[in-house]
């Protein structure tokens, strides 16, 4: 409500007044306000700050399965393998994911996926469907569908828009 607003509204003049006026060091104390605005937001609970996020251990636990997606997210990934990382069943992996994570299994892979191939997208010449095939995506379609749900616009619409004059 109001609380936040009154802590976060200087800062925010501060960073615009910043960055019009240019002076010596500038960037620095925008930096500065970026932390407090970041205290402010752990302070009213609106972001978990880290300690809460590994108090449980979980995301621990699910270091080794963060780590394999991350080095095999352009393979076929089963389930199965991944539940067998942490030598567990399918329904408890999926409910300890989902606990931890705040998403499916699918959708975290689907997320990993699209961020890989959205620095392909503006880092290389590569078309669309060679991309797709290397970022693990079983279809062109497929890949089209979860980048526009992900990032709000095609794979192709992505590249023209990094690419577009005056950006």
């Amino acid at each position: 409500g109001t609380e936040i607003n009154e802590a976060l509204a200087p800062l925010l003049k501060k960073i615009l007044n910043e960055n019009i006026d240019k002076k010596t060091a500038y960037e620095t104390f925008i930096k500065s306000y970026m932390y407090n605005i970041l205290a402010v937001l752990y302070r009213f609970k609106i972001l978990n700050t880290p300690d809460v996020f590994f108090k449980d251990g979980n995301i621990v636990k699910l270091f080794p399965v963060l780590e394999y997606i991350d080095n095999h997210y352009n393979e076929s990934i089963t389930l199965g393998q991944i539940a067998e990382i942490l030598h567990v069943n399918e329904n408890h992996f999926c409910r300890l994911f989902k606990k931890t994570i705040k998403t499916s299994l699918v959708q975290y892979l689907n997320f990993v996926r699209v961020c890989k191939a959205e620095k392909m997208l503006i880092s290389t010449d590569k078309s669309i469907s060679e991309i797709s095939f290397e970022t693990g995506f079983s279809s062109i379609s497929y890949f089209n569908r979860v980048f526009k749900k992900i990032k709000s616009c095609t794979p192709s619409e992505y590249r023209k828009i990094q690419y577009a004059p005056g950006t």
